[in-house]
């Protein structure tokens, strides 16, 4: 009798998936073509608008596809509906391995899939091939990381698919890649949004220099907490997203958010209820970022501007991808 359940090492997330599938859409998993593909003419307005959404075309996903057809690999891009509408393979950016722009990659379709378990869990996921719903997906291995705006909305979905080769290891680096492309894009976000804010970045001891990097908190004259980056309610040592907006600086760091502006890039300790250890310091000017009140900052002191997107973060820990990103540099 063959085996209709994943793995037993399966996530829990995973076989409610399997669950939904089997009971709630009625799929079957030896369907010759499950996945259902959308017309050019449905997928073009859809593609128009996420490239409104993130503000244009980013050079981190231009050089994360690169690396993806060096490697063999695939880079997709979806909606937040799971709608593929960008896709970057091996020989052609048309189709890879039957995967192709305008296919559909909500659950309900195309069963348990990395884009679908990244969009219901909402939070960076793979999907490896004995885990897939669909027989035909069991060659795969997909990885894949929510995209989301500066007020946390997922708008959409980035994600690496390669074939299987058994190594858990492959999808945790996929997961790291495509976490710190992700991160990038709300970092761009999150600042052109709350420029009108001083933004603070907030990060565990020694992890400044890590793939993802800081997580930011933007806060306004009065020291209230205007907004913060997917994770910086966790660092922060608060549940959610929503009990960190609204509070104030000071009763969530223990200090004076001024203090912290009169010494921009340098960093503040500071341990909260027993809690770990946490380095603040002011976000690095970027032109027009407000003070604190009472704050008079040195205006001969030249401007530093944020670097474009490079891969120098993305090979760090990981020396066979050194040579790929020093060639997709190059």
């Amino acid at each position: 009798m063959r085996d209709t359940h994943p793995g037993a090492s399966a996530p829990d997330a995973i076989r409610s998936s399997w669950q939904r599938c089997e009971r709630t859409y009625k799929l079957s998993r030896d369907a010759g073509r499950p996945i259902l593909r959308l017309q050019s003419s449905e997928v073009a307005p859809r593609l128009d608008a996420l490239i409104d959404q993130i503000g244009g075309r980013h050079g981190i996903f231009q050089n994360l596809a690169r690396l993806a057809r060096e490697a063999g690999h695939c880079l997709l891009m979806t909606d937040k509906d799971g709608i593929l509408v960008r896709l970057n393979g091996h020989k052609a950016d048309s189709d890879w391995n039957g995967i192709a722009i305008g296919s559909v990659w909500d659950e309900r379709v195309a069963g348990t899939n990395g884009v679908s378990m990244a969009l219901a869990e909402k939070r960076a996921f793979t999907v490896d091939g004995k885990d897939h719903f669909y027989n035909k997906l069991q060659p795969f291995s997909c990885s894949a990381v929510p995209l989301r705006n500066a007020t946390n909305e997922i708008i959409g979905v980035v994600s690496l698919s390669s074939m299987d080769r058994g190594n858990p290891a492959d999808g945790l680096f996929a997961r790291q890649l495509l976490g710190a492309a992700a991160s990038r894009l709300q970092t761009t976000l999150f600042e052109r949004d709350f420029k009108e804010a001083t933004i603070v970045s907030l990060a565990m001891p020694g992890r400044r220099e890590l793939i993802k990097g800081a997580e930011l908190i933007a806060v306004d004259d009065s020291g209230r907490v205007l907004g913060a980056t997917s994770a910086a309610h966790s660092v922060a040592g608060r549940g959610s997203h929503e009990e960190l907006a609204g509070c104030q600086f000071e009763d969530v760091f223990g200090t004076d958010p001024g203090s912290l502006d009169r010494a921009p890039g340098r960093v503040t300790s500071v341990r909260r209820d027993n809690g770990p250890l946490l380095d603040l310091w002011v976000r690095a000017p970027i032109g027009t970022q407000k003070p604190f009140p009472g704050l008079r900052r040195d205006q001969t002191k030249p401007i530093t501007r944020r670097l474009p997107p490079s891969l120098k973060d993305l090979c760090i820990g990981a020396p066979s991808m050194t040579a790929l990103c020093q060639r997709a540099q190059d």
